[in-house]
């Protein structure tokens, strides 16, 4: 898990990324595949993308 702020004009973005890897050794197309999440750490991070979901 990594923390990471974005600035964005005057407003910064407090984030923390979490990388998922999935697959066993027998399974060849998936031993390479990781997914990358952002997820916001801040309140004020949370409403700010809560305004693009619909």
């Amino acid at each position: 898990m990594l923390t990471v702020d974005f600035k964005l004009g005057a407003q910064i973005l407090r984030t923390f990324s979490m990388l998922s890897q999935f697959g066993t050794a027998l399974d060849i197309g998936m031993e390479e595949l990781m997914i990358e999440s952002y997820f916001p750490a801040d309140t004020a991070s949370r409403e700010f993308f809560a305004q693009f979901a619909t």
